[in-house]
């Protein structure tokens, strides 16, 4: 989780890669273009990982109503 850069009232889910072969820590994030069942952009969420990390609850937070969703890894 981190703040998106010159936006830090939003905070998202990123991905870091730790392979030696690729650029070395790049970020992606993963909730960036998340959209609300409403198709409004979500800003602030939250993500809980199982103990295998091949499931995760992300959370939805704001602006808006709350929005849970369980994804497969």
């Amino acid at each position: 989780m981190a703040t998106k850069e010159g936006a830090p009232s939003q905070l998202h889910l990123y991905s870091v890669s730790d392979s030696a072969t690729s650029a070395p820590h790049l970020a992606t994030c993963l909730s960036c273009n998340v959209k609300t069942s409403n198709n409004d952009d979500c800003l602030y969420c939250s993500a809980e990982f199982g103990e295998s990390s091949s499931h995760y609850v992300f959370t939805c937070l704001g602006p808006g109503i709350p929005q849970v969703s369980l994804y497969n890894r």
